[in-house]
């Protein structure tokens, strides 16, 4: 027997995907409030075959999110541009952080297409590109 034996009784588990991300993005353009969506998502999500409803059935519940706004997108750009210039700062490299340079970080992530359901990462990856830039 390997590693050692754990109860589950009182786990919580948390499970993540971006399975439906474009079916919520669509929803979130139309003004559609996303957590009535449910049930046409889980159908989607079996139907396209992205998961087993063997598998879905064993969850209690299923949280669905909206997508995140332009104010929530700035918020996010302002703190990980203020941790890329103290990370620059111990390197002894100067960057000015301009709200053109705000506004430039958040539009890379300003939602177009299905991919603002992950804004958090995209802006994660200019950040990067920054970083190799300079």
């Amino acid at each position: 027997m390997y590693g050692k034996r754990v109860g589950m009784r009182n786990m919580i588990l948390i499970a993540t995907s971006n399975a439906g991300s474009s079916f919520i993005w669509e929803a979130s353009k139309r003004g559609e409030k996303v957590s009535q969506l449910k049930d046409q998502l889980v159908n989607m999500i079996i139907k396209d075959r992205i998961y087993r409803p063997e598998l879905l059935n064993r969850f209690d519940d299923i949280v669905l999110f909206e997508p995140l706004g332009i104010e929530s997108l700035r918020k996010i750009a302002r703190i990980m541009l203020d941790k890329l210039y103290w990370k620059l700062q111990k390197k002894g490299i100067t960057l000015q952080i301009t709200d053109e340079l705000r506004c430039l970080f958040t539009k890379a992530t300003i939602p177009n297409s299905a991919h603002a359901l992950c804004a958090a990462q995209c802006n994660k990856r200019s950040k990067r590109r920054l970083q190799r830039k300079s």
